[in-house]
């Protein structure tokens, strides 16, 4: 029997989170404390983009950039997945947050087990919640430099804490009542997929992330774009295969209608069609947060949050998109050398994707204002680079040595 180590309001009527809430685990953008691909966002993050509140997701770089540059051990709320340690705050969380136009509601609360080697991060989001904004919803500057009090986990004064906690790792949906009624929406909408959803649903009992949906932000130039890819790498493992032979054999219950459906005609069935929720959207339409003043006229640059402000050229995006190069070079044996590597390669042109220098052809067409914007992007990562030198924060790597080579 699983302990119950934390709760969470799962809105299962997204076909997203239901497919993962009747799978029954919910696995973070690093589950593993890094990740292979570096595009690679949480699903609240992505719901963010989908959402089109441009003040909320600013709100939520300015509060990721604290975190870089001061407390780079905190688990990212950008990329990890929220939930409470104890129902009191839970139930607070639905008095203050709920109402018919969200899922803070009591029909949406799933009990959860923890991994136990997951990333574990509790906050009192009092300080998010009443922290100042302006008549658009944006937080003011001036209120920037209390976010240090919520990375350090403090109460937030006067008010009755309600602590959030955000998992890097994954966690195990209990219960039954929750995982029906989310297995309900994807038969109703996607009546092909069953199939497959009942594949991944096993594959998380043998430990395995096959079917497991995760949300991919691309960089396309002047654009950028969302997508949702299904994790399908041990669809062909001898060692995943033969582990769901065995779960067959020990009796695991299996509905077996389900998966007849579509394997008596030879196939696995669909995955979902998740297209309608992707999205592209120009970079000129998103917020932005850069350091100020700028990087190369600053003689003696501090780190105080009075130096961090809405202006300048780089978009919400690209800060979000510092923060993953981030997260990849960690996973190299010299983390510096790797990002001074990358800073290289975007100044002189080259691709993001294959780090090789893009054709001619392709690089003489690229536009003024973009390649500007590619450069402060290169001088915001020398900055943080230099910060996280100075504090000790870079040059420990945690796995295998990784390659970035023009």
């Amino acid at each position: 029997m699983l302990s119950t180590d934390a709760y969470a309001y799962l809105n299962i009527d997204d076909p997203i989170c239901a497919w993962a809430t009747y799978r029954s685990v919910l696995v973070s953008v690093a589950p593993n404390g890094a990740d292979d691909l570096i595009g690679g966002i949480s699903v609240m993050s992505a719901s963010m983009l989908r959402s089109g509140s441009r003040a909320r997701l600013n709100n939520e770089l300015a509060i990721e950039s604290i975190r870089r540059l001061r407390h780079p051990g905190r688990v990212s709320r950008l990329r990890g997945m929220y939930c409470f340690l104890d129902k009191e705050s839970a139930e607070r969380a639905a008095v203050l947050w709920g109402s018919y136009r969200n899922h803070f509601r009591l029909e949406f609360l799933a009990e959860l087990h923890l991994e136990p080697k997951s990333r574990i991060d509790r906050f009192d989001s009092n300080w998010i919640t009443y922290a100042k904004r302006d008549g658009n919803g944006f937080l003011l500057a001036s209120e920037l430099g209390q976010f240090d009090q919520y990375w350090e986990g403090r109460e937030y004064p006067g008010k009755v804490p309600i602590w959030e906690t955000i998992i890097e790792g994954r966690m195990i949906v209990l219960g039954t009542d929750l995982r029906d009624r989310a297995y309900k929406v994807i038969r109703e909408k996607y009546p092909r997929s069953v199939t497959l959803l009942e594949i991944a649903r096993l594959a998380a009992w043998v430990d395995s992330d096959l079917g497991n949906i995760r949300a991919w932000l691309q960089d396309d130039g002047d654009h950028v774009s969302l997508h949702y890819l299904q994790d399908m790498r041990e669809a062909n493992d001898e060692e995943f295969l033969r582990k769901i032979e065995q779960l067959k054999l020990e009796g695991h219950p299996i509905n077996w209608p389900d998966l007849y459906q579509e394997m008596k005609h030879g196939s696995f069935g669909h995955t979902m069609d998740l297209r309608p929720y992707g999205l592209v959207l120009p970079k000129s339409e998103l917020p932005f947060l850069r350091p100020s003043p700028r990087i190369k006229e600053a003689s003696s640059m501090t780190t105080s949050s009075d130096n961090l402000r809405t202006a300048g050229r780089l978009s919400a995006l690209e800060n979000l998109l510092a923060s993953l190069v981030f997260d990849r070079a960690r996973i190299d044996a010299n983390p510096s050398a790797w990002i001074k590597q990358y800073i290289l390669n975007i100044r002189r042109g080259g691709n993001f994707i294959s780090q090789q220098p893009l054709p001619e052809d392709i690089a003489g067409c690229l536009r003024e204002e973009t390649h500007k914007a590619i450069l402060e992007f290169a001088d915001l990562l020398e900055f943080q680079l230099q910060e996280s030198t100075r504090t000790g924060q870079i040059d420990h790597p945690v796995g295998e040595k990784g390659n970035l080579q023009s």
